[in-house]
């Protein structure tokens, strides 16, 4: 498997920055250059730009659908200590969180410009999990395997719902 950093999708006001957002409109291309050659995808994708808002995160969940890697991942993005977004936050007093411990890619350390922070930091670990588990061929099966177990439970024995899980 190769792990593609896909960052962003096509679609996001992001591709406009150029360097290596300018590729993204490609992205979809070279995936399937690559499935036919046999190479699997981890495809990892980034939430959080200064351009991105809730229905951002939609829009990437039907871009990354149509890629529909092995493994995927959606992450908050960070502004990583030393880098030209870390210091651009700086200026702008919109780093929350100091503490590089916390500079994860599921913690958010920056106030979004186009969300509520707190909504985001709320709704956001369970929103990656629903990513993974329907815009990846691992998430469909293990999701399915999950639904299937919880089914046969149901009919073939004497367990209620509520015991399931």
């Amino acid at each position: 498997h190769l792990l593609v950093g896909y960052e962003i999708a096509g679609t996001s006001s992001e591709v406009e920055k150029g360097g290596k957002f300018a590729m993204a409109h490609r992205y979809m291309e070279l995936t399937r250059k690559l499935k036919r050659k046999g190479i699997g995808i981890k495809g990892n994708f980034i939430f959080g730009f200064d351009g991105d808002d809730f229905r951002s995160l939609f829009f990437l969940w039907k871009w990354a659908f149509k890629i529909f890697p092995s493994y995927a991942a959606v992450n908050l993005l960070v502004p990583f200590p030393g880098t030209g977004f870390y210091y651009q936050l700086i200026k702008e007093d919109r780093l929350t969180n100091l503490n590089w411990r916390n500079y994860l890619m599921c913690s958010l350390v920056f106030q979004p410009r186009k969300m509520n922070r707190r909504l985001l930091a709320i709704f956001f670990p369970p929103l990656s999990w629903l990513f993974f588990f329907t815009t990846s061929k691992v998430g469909v099966l293990i999701f399915s395997y999950l639904i299937l177990r919880a089914l046969s439970k149901i009919f073939f024995s004497d367990v209620y719902p509520t015991d399931i899980f």
